[in-house]
């Protein structure tokens, strides 16, 4: 008789193998379908990682090659600007040789009108070419002075001698006002400029007079028509006040005697920094002729206009970086300006931060 118990155990066996068989063939077929996709992912991979490698290759030579294209187009263009300043500085020097060279000799012509006109001209090669550089107002001075001596000493010669210097100053003094006009006009725009007229019968010196020894015009308080604080001027956060006084005018000449007296204001108070005389003409050249104030400053003072009636001035504060080349800042004003920009560099680092 069979045992009831073993047909149930048998039946359990039987049950267990096929779950086992079931996962096994369940396993299999996870394990066929994952080598199947490493087999088919495989090449893919090595396809696409060949083509990110080729991409980033080609982007990186481009790259690459901009930036080569890049300095060598800024080494050819510094190369460029150097050999042009070289040659313009070769041609400035042979010029400057050979004006200077024929300036200074006078020929014993006997046409006296043309060699002047020929020293004239050759002023005004000097000026427009060199006047940012040299102080040609010597050579303008002596140039006046050539011209009435020459004229005079061969006034036999010279037909209305008198007329004919008159041309030339005229001619002169036109080729220093278009030197100062354009020096005024490239410094403007970084400027702060006040102009004003002196009236000529204040401080005019008539051939019947003694010279004054005082100054008896003060701009601008004997000037009615100058508004309040006109003689104050700011330039970079620096404040001064201007006091400049005329006396001897010489309308032969057209040039008159300044004294200029400027007050720095220092915690609101103004203190007295600058106190000189000297003679002004209209061969007194802005970047040449200026006095040199604090924090890297110039100032200037330039006739305009000078007629029997109102000598016209104009006066500017500009920065000393546009002053004529050989104005070279002093050491410490270079240490005080490098200190003071690393300074302003450091207040505004936290600003930029909190940004």
């Amino acid at each position: 008789m069979t045992n009831p118990s073993n047909k149930h155990s048998k039946a359990d066996i039987s049950e267990d193998s096929g779950e086992q068989n079931l996962a096994i063939s369940k396993h299999k077929s996870e394990k066929d379908f994952w080598d199947i996709f490493e087999i088919i992912t495989r090449p893919m991979a090595a396809f696409l990682t060949a083509i990110i490698i080729a991409i980033i290759s080609y982007f990186g030579q481009s790259i690459i090659t901009e930036l080569s294209l890049q300095e060598q187009n800024a080494r050819l263009y510094t190369e460029l600007l150097s050999r042009r300043e070289d040659a313009e500085s070769s041609l400035r020097k042979d010029m400057f040789k050979e004006i200077m060279g024929g300036f200074f000799n006078f020929s014993n012509s006997d046409d006296i009108e043309n060699e002047l006109s020929k020293k004239v001209l050759k002023l005004e090669l000097l000026a427009i070419n060199f006047g940012d550089s040299l102080s040609l107002g010597p050579l303008f001075s002596e140039m006046s002075k050539d011209i009435e001596r020459i004229l005079e000493a061969n006034k036999s010669e010279v037909k209305d001698w008198q007329n004919t210097a008159g041309e030339y100053q005229k001619r002169l003094r036109s080729l220093a006002k278009r030197v100062a006009s354009s020096q005024l006009s490239s410094i403007f725009p970084s400027s702060r400029t006040f102009s004003f007229e002196v009236p000529m019968q204040a401080i005019e010196v008539l051939p019947s007079d003694s010279v004054y020894t005082d100054f008896n015009y003060i701009w601008p308080y004997n000037d009615p028509l100058s508004r309040p604080e006109a003689n104050i001027v700011e330039l970079d956060g620096i404040k001064r006040e201007f006091e400049i006084s005329f006396k001897n005018a010489d309308y032969v000449t057209q040039s008159v005697q300044v004294k200029l007296v400027i007050s720095e204001f220092i915690k609101d108070a103004p203190e007295k920094v600058v106190d000189l005389e000297f003679t002004l003409d209209f061969f007194n050249f802005p970047l040449i002729n200026n006095t040199r104030l604090s924090h890297n400053q110039r100032f200037t003072l330039i006739l305009e206009k000078f007629d029997a009636n109102t000598i016209t001035l104009a006066a500017m504060v500009f920065p000393g970086l546009y002053a004529s080349q050989r104005d070279k800042p002093f050491l410490n004003e270079a240490i005080q300006e490098l200190s003071d920009q690393r300074t302003d560099g450091e207040t505004r680092t936290p600003s930029v931060n909190n940004e």
